[in-house]
């Protein structure tokens, strides 16, 4: 099935994608777990800012990826006070201090309006080939 590439993903909403219970996402009418996990599905947060360009650049490609490789996605600007906080105790355990944070910080996590776990992260900017090698090799095979 080919994918679309996202006119603009804002607050973990995307034009073609609704959101479902616990942060997944539905696109027509099935809801895309991760395709490389049988019972878990994952969530990749995207931590960034407005005034971040390298996030901006990314955020052409990045949610596009997500949804190919199976994943949730949700992009957390910190100026958006109502998403950071729901999400933010998510970064806190990751980045108590937000010391050695990479703009965007990509964080895959399992449940992450619950009891949630992190499974890896990605920092920083990179190109969408990188992106995505990086991204399949956090989730399990």
């Amino acid at each position: 099935m080919p994918h679309e590439k996202p006119d603009e993903v804002i607050n973990g909403s995307h034009p073609h994608i609704e959101a479902g219970p616990n942060g997944a996402h539905r696109q027509g009418s099935g809801y895309l777990p991760c395709s490389k996990a049988s019972t878990m599905s994952y969530t990749v947060l995207k931590f960034s800012s407005e005034d971040c360009g390298t996030c901006h650049r990314m955020s052409h490609y990045d949610a596009a990826v997500c949804t190919e490789l199976g994943c949730s996605f949700v992009s957390v600007m910190l100026q958006d006070t109502d998403t950071y906080r729901r999400y933010r105790g998510v970064l806190m355990a990751q980045y108590p201090d937000k010391q050695g944070m990479g703009w965007p910080t990509y964080l895959l996590v399992s449940e992450p309006e619950g009891d949630f776990t992190i499974h890896g992260e990605l920092k920083g900017g990179m190109p969408k080939g990188d992106f995505r090698t990086r991204l399949s090799a956090l989730l399990p095979a």
